[in-house]
């Protein structure tokens, strides 16, 4: 396993904090290298939209 670089722990730890201060659930997962970052993240983006298309009020 690579160390993560400061800066990418800061950024880390700013997403978690924001999640658990909105009273969203989540889980954390280390990353195994580059592919599996890229993989993870694109996950974290997909659910993040849902659940911003979730709380999005219905036009009617």
């Amino acid at each position: 396993m690579k160390r993560a670089a400061p800066a990418d722990l800061r950024k880390s730890l700013i997403t978690a904090q924001d999640l658990a201060k909105a009273g969203v659930d989540f889980v954390v997962m280390p990353i195994l290298n580059e592919q599996d970052r890229v993989a993870l993240l694109a996950q974290q983006v997909s659910r993040l939209a849902g659940l911003l298309s979730d709380s999005a009020p219905a036009d009617e």
